[in-house]
Order: structure tokens, then sequence, then C-alpha cells
């Protein structure tokens, strides 16, 4: 069972939440990763999946702040002026959280002055991440515009180009620098690696994905982390909904009472994926709020159950498409 995490005095409590979903965010696609390829992936890569996985930007600043937590659980490097990131070892995903939840706790009694987390700043961030991740956007596409708009070098009012009056022709002005085919060579190279083969139907597919990840994005910034938060749940509602709607038809009864504790374990045993306890528990509290005449959860002392009567499921989950 996974410990909760403790109260901060200061520090709201989703705070720490959203740095959780992000460390599991990023160990999910960074396993996923390893399922096809030996080598280590991509810095930028990884947190450009975990932004889709979760339906909100992971950024470098993200990736610091679980570095703040604690350094023991990721390795990042530099490999030809890119960063890679690697799992320091190979324990198990599940037992990685377990970790990962005791260090914020412990993070939370050492720094209880503190009213954020601050981002971690290391020679890889503060080298390497101001130097290459703030000059080239997250998004490939974005980042190959490259070639930058033409500059035209002023002429005053009384020269002219067929008047050279006084002036020797410089012939070394006219060769052509080889420091500009090299340039292009690169941004080639660089083209070619980032596209990785990909047709040009694949790359016009690729930057309508990430124009639309990037307008989400803009939205995303304009949210409170409540907010983002509250629609990060709104993802879990089908789930957690389908487990209590399924409990609920197997009892005769129309009005049932469950056990929020069990509640939690089912759901979590009957999911496809790993799902946080305190996910489904902020779940059940937000589909009681949403639908308050059919799921009551009621909370005091050591009683903690949820009542639940007269699901209907189309008409119950049509509430939150709205």
């Amino acid at each position: 069972m996974i410990m909760d995490i403790q109260k901060h005095p200061l520090i709201p409590r989703h705070v720490f939440i959203t740095i959780r979903n992000n460390f599991n965010a990023i160990d999910n696609v960074l396993s996923l990763h390893y399922t096809n390829h030996t080598s280590n992936p991509l810095l930028n890569k990884i947190l450009g999946q975990a932004s889709s996985l979760t339906q909100t930007k992971v950024t470098i600043t993200h990736l610091e702040q679980i570095m703040e937590i604690t350094d023991s659980l990721y390795e990042i490097y530099r490999l030809d002026e890119e960063l890679i990131i690697k799992f320091t070892s190979n324990t198990q995903l599940a037992q990685r959280r377990e970790v990962f939840i005791r260090h914020i706790n412990e993070w939370i009694q050492t720094h209880q002055q503190l009213n954020t987390v601050p981002p971690k700043k290391s020679s890889y961030t503060t080298e390497a991440t101001f130097a290459l991740c703030k000059s080239l956007p997250s998004s490939p596409v974005s980042f190959l515009k490259t070639s930058p708009n033409k500059i035209i070098k002023p002429r005053s009012a009384n020269s002219s180009p067929t008047k050279m009056k006084n002036r020797s022709l410089n012939f070394s002005d006219l060769k052509n620098d080889s420091s500009r085919f090299k340039f292009k060579e690169k941004l080639e190279s660089i083209e070619s690696s980032k596209f990785n083969g990909l047709s040009l139907l694949e790359r016009i597919k690729l930057k309508e994905k990430l124009r639309k990840q990037q307008e989400q994005d803009e939205l995303s910034m304009q949210q409170t982390p409540q907010d983002k938060y509250q629609n990060y749940l709104l993802t879990k509602i089908p789930m957690i909904y389908n487990a209590i709607y399924q409990l609920y038809q197997c009892q005769p009864n129309n009005c049932k009472t469950f056990s929020t504790k069990k509640l939690i374990q089912t759901i979590q045993d009957s999911s496809s994926y790993p799902v946080i306890p305190d996910e489904i528990h902020d779940g059940m509290k937000l589909l009681s709020a949403k639908l308050p005449t059919k799921l009551d959860m009621i909370e005091k002392n050591d009683i903690k159950v949820i009542r639940v009567t007269n699901l209907n499921r189309d008409q119950d989950l049509k509430t939150f498409d709205t």
C-alpha cells in the first residue's frame, strides 16, 4: 500500500500531488522507452511524452522540482550537446513510487519554513538547460525554423552599387565563407536526426499535433494549480464511476453503502494502469459533488463510507461532458 503524503504547514497538498504525478508520468514513459530501446533517451523526448500522458506541460523546471525532493532516482548527463536521462537503478516502478513519496515526506519534515518547492539547480541545469533548452523549443518542428530573417545592410543615400569611386575591389569579400556551408550542413544533420526519417505527410501531421498541444499548453498556463488538478481528476472519473457502478449492480438493494477504503482498493485492483489512492479518493469526492443525490461521501472520525443510490451510467457520465 502506497503511503500518504504528509501535510506541510505552508505548501498546499496539491503541489506535492502534482510533483508526484509528474514523477509517475516520467517514470512510465521512461520505462516504456526501455521496452523497445537499449539506448538512453533524450530528456526533451521524455518530457514531451510525459506531457501527453498527463495532459499538462511537464518541463525541465518540473524535473528540477523532482530533483529537489531527491536526486537519487534519475541520472541526467550531456551527450553531443543533448540532455540524456536514465534510471539510476533497475528498481520496479511501484517500489520507486514508494521511495519517492518517502522522500517527499522527508523533504516536508526538513523544509517546514518554505512556502514553495524550489527547482534544484545543478551543473546540468545551469550550463545545459539554459544554454540548450531555452534556446531550443521543446517541439522539433518549432525548433527547425532553421533560417533567421534576412538582414540587409543599410546603404547610405549617396552610395550606388555601380559607382565605386576611390575604392579598390577586395576579391576576398566575394569568397563564400566555408562556415556558411558548415552551418547549413549542421542544420541539415539536425533536421534529419530530429525528423528521424519522417515523410512530409507525417511531418505535417506532427506539426498539427504540436500546434494543438501548444494551444492546450497556453490554456493550461492560464489555469490555477487547483483547476489543473481537477481537470486531471476528470480523466479518472469514468474509471472510478464504472467500478462503483459494477459493485452497485451486484447488490439487490437500491441504496448501498461501501467502505471508502475497500472501494479504493477494489478500484486499484481493477485498474488496467497504476492509480494512486489519493487520486481515487479525490475523484470520488468530485463525483459526489457533481452527483450529490446519487453519491454521498460520509467521513466522520473513523467512519469513511460512500452511500450510492439510483445510478444511471449514461445519464450520470453526461454530467461530466458539460
